[in-house]
């Protein structure tokens, strides 16, 4: 059994997801998903928002675990110095533990010390050698496990009839933090798409709508997604995923987009200062 702990934003848990199947496709074991981060989450930290995603996806592997303790032991670990063992369903296997501060360094091996009871993996693993080999797969999971709503339904039919290029503009706490690319980036790479795809439409996905209303809300070439569903999050990551083109931010839930994106004639434009693995693709750089 691969137990993946589950954690953060719905971008690392699909890369927290696509690292355990990759490693029991390998190994022809199955894969738990401890969730536990999100009741410890909401207990240490009232008003979260992030939510387990990965239970909207038609997953291959749904089995849901864990309690708001099993993480708080994780985190009691791992600050007292990643133990070597880990017991999961009764059995003593590999408690596999990222070094999550250098989570991009470039690691060209998958896991070597995999014991037939599986492991326990703890952090982001955004690393493409550990599953990039499987990315049909992934893709063929990586959609609602649910019927669209008549809205996003809508902004889907808009998507598919249209040279569609899909635009991730990540603000939030980017902003904050000093990682957001600002206005001039944007107003670049839209120009950019412009002179590549004369007739391409832009349908922005954003935490920051009022932001994005405000800069290209008035340009009859971009559709601004916005969805009022329960399931807001995988609708508009599928519907940027969705188009034929993308522009993204230094920001994993639009890379996930881009990367998802098996359009042969696909146009991905990037950060040219994103730094990891991940960015090291044939896209284009800003």
């Amino acid at each position: 059994m691969i137990r993946s702990v589950i954690q953060a934003g719905f971008g690392n848990q699909l890369f927290q997801y696509a690292t355990a199947y990759a490693l029991a496709k390998e190994l022809e074991q199955d894969v738990e998903l401890d969730v536990s981060w999100f009741s410890y989450i909401q207990k240490t930290k009232k008003g979260s928002v992030r939510e387990n995603n990965l239970s909207k996806l038609a997953l291959d592997f749904k089995k849901f675990v864990g309690k708001a303790k099993d993480f708080a032991s994780y985190r009691f670990r791992v600050k007292f110095g990643f133990p070597k063992k880990i017991r999961v369903n009764g059995k003593r296997c590999p408690f596999i533990c990222e070094n999550i501060n250098a989570c991009r360094e470039d690691q060209s091996v998958l896991f070597q010390n995999i014991e037939k009871d599986g492991a326990a993996l703890y952090g982001f693993w955004q690393n493409l050698n550990y599953f990039d080999k499987y990315l049909l797969d992934l893709k063929r999971q990586f959609v609602p496990n649910y019927a669209l709503e008549e809205e996003s339904a809508k902004h889907l039919k808009k998507i598919q009839n249209a040279n569609s290029v899909g635009v991730h503009i990540r603000r939030g706490d980017f902003v904050s933090l000093g990682w957001d690319k600002g206005q001039e980036y944007y107003d670049k790479g839209l120009e950019w798409f412009k002179k590549q795809i004369p007739d391409c439409q832009f349908f922005i996905v954003s935490d920051d709508v009022q932001w994005v209303k405000e800069c290209y809300g008035s340009r009859d070439d971009v559709t601004i997604i916005d969805v009022a569903t329960a399931t807001k999050d995988v609708d508009e990551f599928f519907l940027l995923s969705s188009c034929k083109n993308q522009f993204i931010s230094e920001s994993t839930f639009g890379w996930w987009a881009a990367y998802l994106n098996t359009n042969p004639d696909k146009k991905v434009l990037a950060p040219k200062e994103a730094k990891g693995n991940i960015f090291d693709l044939d896209w284009e750089k800003l």
